[in-house]
């Protein structure tokens, strides 16, 4: 009696649910991605500063190419929200997402704080005052 040879698709999935498992093993022991098992952030872990390719217009594309000056300091804010990539870890809303807490609720010294010091994993920002009384009244604004 001849003893059967796995067929291609058996090796193929085996191989696959192998690499996929390794990889979140991987992925969910390091301390250096957003997918580890830790309440918060490793004593490790450096945030590094977003980078980008190809001119400012493309991360701007959301608020129309450019911050305006008029229409209100809450559409001043908005534009700054999602040009300066806040969304990107509190979400669209700023209620929160998968890197960053809520923001809803905040004063305008408590953004003013974390923008200027980068607490745990976020990245400082350089900005002015005004630019950030301009996000908060955009954060009270999207509240109401």
């Amino acid at each position: 009696m001849s003893r059967r040879r796995p067929s291609f698709p058996t090796l193929a999935a085996v191989a696959v649910a192998s690499l996929g498992s390794l990889l979140i093993a991987i992925g969910a022991r390091s301390p250096h991605t957003h997918t580890n098992l830790e309440p918060g952030f490793h004593v490790s872990y450096v945030r590094t500063a977003p980078s980008f390719v190809g001119p400012p217009e493309h991360v701007m594309a959301m608020t129309g190419g450019q911050i305006p000056s008029g229409g209100g300091e809450a559409a001043r804010g908005r534009a700054l929200f999602y040009g300066m990539m806040c969304a990107s870890c509190h979400g669209l809303g700023a209620q929160g997402g998968l890197v960053g807490p809520g923001l809803a609720g905040l004063g305008a010294e408590a953004v003013m704080d974390a923008v200027e010091e980068g607490p745990g994993g976020m990245p400082r920002f350089h900005l002015t005052h005004e630019e950030i009384r301009a996000i908060v009244a955009f954060l009270k604004a999207a509240e109401d």
